[in-house]
């Protein structure tokens, strides 16, 4: 569970003084977007613990999305360290659809295929939404192709494109970096909010961080000090004073 995911980890730093450490990708597994855009991504049964034991099925991009903002949003409130792994700040999804002969993971051809592999978090970044010079990854004029094909609308998720829309994802993380200094200074001490069924929160000096991962919004009124003024969201959506909406995370400070 994500309470649980969270308890261990402080434990953890309480009894070692050490800092944990977060994080939501890294280059042995699929892409958080894609895993949490499918079915199965609120079913606590279906996790194996096994990185290499990936799913070949898409999933809803749209949604795994708004579930990675709403991540994203939470850890970085956490105490200790936050680790990001490449294009995750630009919301990349897996390339799930990779020919078998481009792959380069020796576990495809260790199995025949057989295994996807996990080139598919490990496509080169696109830096520039036009295609040349392989979206602005290559040098200028470089006739070289990158070690994996990168996606045709690849463009559409590039540091130029994002960098445009204040709706991205790369606007987003530029927007919870700058928030995570405030809290530098805080205690490395959080405080659960029972909240129920669907959303998990804490309270970190005078922040309070709400993580609803339900269909549906949460009313969180009780928790939230009535002077308190959103600080970061993770959704684009309109956040009334205390009612955290559907698949996301809210971030209040009392002054």
């Amino acid at each position: 569970s994500i309470r649980r995911a969270v308890d261990d980890p402080m434990l953890a730093f309480s009894l070692s003084a050490a800092p944990p450490a977060w994080t939501l990708n890294n280059h042995d597994t699929q892409r958080i977007v894609t895993r949490l855009g499918r079915a199965e991504a609120t079913d606590p049964d279906t996790w194996t613990d096994l990185n290499l034991m990936l799913s070949p099925a898409p999933g809803d991009d749209a949604l795994g999305t708004r579930r990675a903002r709403a991540a994203i949003v939470f850890i970085a409130a956490l105490p200790g360290s936050l680790y990001l792994y490449q294009g995750e700040e630009l919301g990349l999804p897996e390339v799930l659809d990779l020919p078998l002969e481009a792959r380069q993971d020796p576990v495809v051809e260790r199995t025949g295929g057989a295994t996807l592999g996990r080139d598919g978090c490990r496509v080169p970044l696109p830096w520039r939404s036009h295609p040349g010079d392989n979206f602005g990854f290559s040098p200028p004029g470089s006739a070289a192709s990158p070690w994996l094909p990168q996606p045709a609308g690849w463009g559409e998720r590039s540091v130029d494109a994002e960098a445009a829309d204040p709706n991205s994802m790369l606007r987003l993380y530029r927007a919870m970096a700058a928030a995570r200094r405030d809290l530098r200074t805080e205690a490395h001490h959080i405080d659960m909010l029972d909240i129920g069924v669907g959303a998990i929160g804490f309270k970190r000096g005078p922040w309070t961080v709400v993580l609803n991962v339900s269909d549906a919004a949460t009313d969180v009124y009780r928790f939230v000090d009535a002077g308190a003024t959103v600080a970061l969201s993770s959704t684009t959506d309109p956040v009334d004073h205390a009612v955290v909406p559907a698949n996301s995370c809210v971030w209040w400070r009392t002054y």
